[in-house]
């Protein structure tokens, strides 16, 4: 039930009764969680932290199966709770199926909770659509990397002509974004254009003043 007297049935209730039941047992590392980042890479989930982890509540959307040894894994369709049943440490999960992390909340043993950082490592390169689009002045252009690269990203008017360079460096692996301010330019329709290594796309944008 709700073990933890606030009102409402969620992990705090299971992590609270596993700390009843091991606190005079010493299989609980007690050792305050101070910051936390969930990893998403392929598919796999790994936990960077300072501290000890007790359980996790990720809000998603999508599909996940996984299991982890003395873990409980419990899911519906938008929140996964899992709870170490032994008083073991997350560090990696592997999962199958298309999961987007909306959020993640992690807890110690003494029922402390942070909002853990959500970091996504893709597994190929990308150039999302800018949005909006059409524009006026700016626009966000979303780009994605699997490994640290060098990447440049630029701006061509429709007779090919460079009008902006956004990007050009190495880049970490992740998802990263660039804002194009067009204010100084004329109305009209350009294209966006990615390279890196071997990889190459084009977007279309239309501004609009």
């Amino acid at each position: 039930g709700d073990g933890f007297t606030d009102g409402i049935l969620n992990i705090y209730d299971i992590v609270s009764l596993i700390a009843m039941i091991f606190e005079n047992e010493g299989l609980l590392d007690l050792t305050p969680l101070t910051d936390a980042t969930l990893i998403q890479n392929k598919n796999s989930l790994t936990l960077s932290k300072s501290g000890a982890v007790a359980g996790l509540q990720i809000e998603y959307e999508g599909e996940f199966e996984s299991s982890l040894e003395g873990w409980l894994i419990e899911k519906n369709e938008n929140t996964i709770l899992m709870v170490s049943l032994d008083g073991s440490d997350f560090n990696e999960i592997p999962y199958t199926g298309d999961l987007k992390i909306k959020s993640c909340s992690v807890i110690d043993w003494e029922m402390n909770k942070i909002q853990a950082e959500i970091t996504v490592i893709p597994d190929q390169f990308s150039l999302k659509p800018a949005y909006p689009n059409p524009f006026n002045p700016a626009t966000t252009i979303n780009y994605a990397i699997p490994y640290d690269a060098y990447v440049v990203i630029k701006a061509f008017d429709v007779r090919g002509k460079e009008v902006a360079e956004l990007v050009n460096g190495m880049i970490e692996e992740g998802i990263h974004e660039v804002v194009w301010d067009a204010s100084k330019l004329s109305s009209g329709m350009y294209f966006v254009r990615m390279t890196s290594g071997d990889f190459k796309a084009v977007r279309k944008i239309i501004f609009i003043k």
